[in-house]
This record gives C-alpha cells, sequence and structure tokens, in this order.
C-alpha cells in the first residue's frame, strides 16, 4: 500500500511525474531492504556464542 501511494503521490504533484513514479517505488524498495533486511515481519537472528 505505501508503494502505491507513492507513486499516486509523485504523480499527481510533480510536473511530469509519471516518469518519475517508478524510480521512487524503487527507491523505497532499496531503502526498506537496508533498514530492515530480514523484511517487516522478519523474525531477528540470534547468534549463540
Amino acid at each position: 500500500m505505501a508503494i502505491a501511494g507513492i507513486r499516486s503521490l509523485v504523480q499527481a504533484n510533480l510536473a511530469d511525474g509519471a516518469s518519475y513514479r517508478l524510480v521512487f517505488a524503487f527507491l523505497l524498495v532499496i531503502a526498506m531492504l537496508c533498514l530492515r533486511p530480514s523484511g517487516l515481519l522478519g523474525k531477528p537472528v540470534f547468534e549463540k556464542v
């Protein structure tokens, strides 16, 4: 839902936003992979020492 919301906001607010909507969607996906590499609902990995 966040990707669809960002795509529609970019398309509505930017001049020639239709060509940039995929760029912002991919930036959101890349940011989420950097911040949460295990996924939104992923379990944290514990290492036994």
